[in-house]
């Protein structure tokens, strides 16, 4: 289905008064043919008020009401025609002079055409005739789980009316407006719904979006093999938080060797996978996407990398060179690439192979959402402007209007650039904005859009969910995404156990490795330790202090020294940990754990000089046991 645009213009069918003389007739017969769209501005002031009323389920009734007034004595309309080109409109009707008219409607694969003979004349110089065009358009407005979102494009014809002023009513169940664009003029809430005015909206669509975040439910799955005769290490990306989406992870199965996050702020999994065979990775999550930056997931800032060119991203290039002199700012950039590319129309069941951004350029007709992706990045980062790409899933009701073209399960690709004022990444979506011909990706992004992989340091690694198959099944469906209605509001929750460290089996007294793990499915950021004891004569250190995160059911080991003031024999100790998370916003008290304080030399005893210790026993053992081969030889 193709996206909305209204074609509304008088048809080229008009009367004229009887006395005027034939060759006039002629004449104008002759311009309503040739130029009907001169002559209707020419001889016609048009004014449209246009109401889109949706119900409770999302279904929009539609209605353009029409006040058109002769501009001259001896020309008037008995026809009208309205084309759109939504091939699905519901029960069209024409409302004029009290009465309903049942107008000539044809629908096929390009769309809906209205037309309409008036029964009357209406005659002068000043007259105006009215009337109003109403139907149902059910894909006007989204309902997708929680938020309804509204596009309703720009008319090509607008240039056509003196005025066009559009009304918008949502029940107010959906929520108040988080976004519109363009900004209407008024606000307010009638009949239990939230009205939305806007005056001589011309040139613009209008967007709006009732919700302020979305829920999703991930079950994904990653096929990791190892085909060689060694142990070999196997490393995935897990759906990350960025400034505008949080992740609950449920479960992870198995659960990885190892879990960081990279210079992007991928999540970053590690498994050892043994050799000739194959594991797979299992992985159940809830990703709740956001309107607004959540402030309390640190933003990566930009390293010189973002900046820098990469195997699709050609930045000294001849022709992005060229392109870069002419578009400087990330809205230059975005609008270049939404009117210069376009969308291919090929199959992509098999995926597409990347090309790039030179090559895009070059088959400009050929784009996917890779190359869309591609472009706005290599131009933006070789005018200076940090850049990387999101690949993950883009939800869409409609997906010959918001395609999905990743290779693995179909996924979705899109850019975002650095704010250095507001110091955050902002996504954008020239496919979209494209392949939607109107909607704005650029000042106004939405909910449906799930980051899995962030690549920035490198122009395609880490892969997202869904790229990871095993030979034979590489078709497999491996990414499910549905709608959920809660997100866990969950306090943190960490566990803290002390293990003694031990030399040839003895425990060191006083020298303890604390296991650290995050009980908890959410990452935790800017994680202080203190650890305490009620016991006044002990000092209580540990080797990490603050973590910068702590992700879903992550385990980290520290050094934990505790020793006595006083000189004194090693003494068993109740240890307090005691976490602070986000800068102070909020603070865990762990389970009490025991301990050993050690004598105070314990203060003085780190990692390294316990490696030392340890090599040197080593070394001193090795040299009393051939000592004593040696001897026994000798003898």
């Amino acid at each position: 289905m193709r996206y909305n645009r209204v074609y509304i213009h008088p048809v080229d069918t008009m009367k004229i008064f009887q006395k005027i003389t034939l060759s006039f007739a002629v004449l104008f017969c002759f311009l309503a043919v040739s130029a009907t769209k001169v002559f209707a501005n020419e001889n016609f002031d048009t004014r449209l008020t246009s109401t889109y009323t949706v119900d409770a389920v999302g279904v929009t009734k539609v209605s353009h009401k029409f006040e058109i007034t002769n501009k001259e004595p001896t020309i008037f309309l008995t026809q009208y025609a309205l084309k759109t080109s939504y091939p699905e409109l519901k029960n069209v009707i024409v409302r004029y002079n009290n009465d309903i008219l049942i107008p000539n409607v044809v629908q096929d694969g390009d769309g809906t055409s209205i037309a309409i003979d008036f029964p009357d004349e209406v005659v002068g110089e000043g007259k105006t005739r009215t009337f109003s065009i109403e139907y149902v358009n059910t894909n006007l407005s989204t309902l997708a789980g929680a938020v309804l979102e509204m596009h309703v494009p720009q008319s090509p014809e607008a240039a056509a009316y003196s005025s066009h002023k559009s009304i918008i009513s949502v029940p107010e169940k959906f929520g108040y407006p988080s976004r519109v664009s363009p900004e209407p003029k008024i606000v307010e809430t009638k009949d239990n719904a939230f009205v939305l005015t806007f005056e001589d909206h011309k040139d613009s669509a209008i967007t709006a979006l009732f919700g302020n975040s979305q829920i999703y439910s991930l079950t994904l799955r990653y096929q990791l093999e190892n085909s060689t005769s060694g142990t070999a290490l196997a490393q995935i990306a897990l759906p990350p938080d960025t400034a505008f989406q949080k992740i609950h992870i449920r479960d992870i199965d198995p659960y990885p060797e190892d879990l960081k996050v990279d210079a992007d702020g991928n999540w970053i999994a590690t498994y050892q996978i043994s050799p000739t065979s194959a594991t797979n990775v299992y992985v159940s999550a809830l990703a709740r996407v956001s309107i607004d930056p959540n402030t309390s997931v640190p933003v990566p800032v930009p390293t010189k990398k973002m900046k820098d060119k990469a195997e699709y991203w050609n930045t000294d290039a001849p022709v992005i060179q060229d392109l870069v002199r002419k578009y400087k700012t990330p809205q230059d950039i975005y609008d270049y690439i939404v009117e210069t590319l376009s969308y291919s129309k090929g199959d992509l069941s098999a995926g597409s192979a990347r090309m790039g951004a030179v090559k895009a350029f070059e088959n400009p007709t050929a784009a996917v959402c890779q190359e869309f992706s591609d472009t706005f990045i290599t131009v933006a980062r070789a005018a200076g402007i940090p850049a990387r790409r999101n690949v993950g899933y883009g939800y869409a009701e409609n997906s010959s209007l918001r395609p999905s073209s990743f290779q693995g399960d179909l996924l979705h690709a899109w850019p975002e650039y650095w704010n250095d004022q507001k110091q955050l990444w902002i996504p954008v979506d020239p496919t979209w904005g494209n392949t939607t011909r109107g909607i704005d990706y650029f000042t106004l992004f939405d909910l449906n859009h799930i980051v899995f992989a962030i690549n920035g340091e490198s122009s395609s690694t880490p892969y997202p969910a869904g790229s990871y198959k095993a030979t034979g099944n590489e078709n497999a469906q491996d990414v499910e995404v549905t709608f959920a209605t809660d997100f866990p509001e969950i306090q943190p929750a960490v566990e803290v156990t002390l293990e003694p460290k031990r030399v040839f089996g003895i425990p060191l007294p006083g020298i303890m490795t604390a296991h650290i793990i995050n009980k908890t499915g959410q990452a935790w950021y800017n994680v202080s330790l203190k650890l305490t004891s009620d016991d006044a004569d002990v000092t209580i250190s540990s080797a990490i202090d603050s973590l910068p995160v702590l992700l879903p059911y992550e385990r980290k080991n520290s050094t934990v020294t505790a020793y006595q003031k006083a000189i004194a024999l090693p003494k068993t100790v109740a240890i307090q940990p005691v976490f602070t998370f986000s800068n102070g916003t909020s603070t865990f008290e762990a389970t009490t754990v025991q301990g050993t304080a050690g004598p105070q030399i314990v203060e003085y005893v780190t990692d390294q000089t316990i490696i030392i210790a340890l090599a040197g026993s080593s070394v001193i053992l090795a040299l009393i046991a051939g000592s004593i081969l040696v001897f026994r030889q000798r003898r």
